[in-house]
């Protein structure tokens, strides 16, 4: 499936909501709860995720 010019709400249409697909990543679905991706968001959630990462491995 190739989406890489829409925009994101329609990106999300075709591969999150399209035939019933779903992953078994928990980050990639969690990219579904976003109404927009902007790099202020894609920071945001790297921070969160590296946060969690260096709790996790006790960096």
């Amino acid at each position: 499936m190739k989406a890489e010019n829409f925009d994101f709400d329609e990106k999300k249409q075709k591969y999150f909501f399209a035939d019933n697909v779903s992953t078994p990543f928990v980050l990639t679905n969690e990219v579904r709860e976003y109404r927009e991706w902007t790099p202020a968001i894609i920071d945001q959630r790297q921070r969160r995720l590296m946060d969690a990462l260096q709790r996790l491995w006790r960096l």
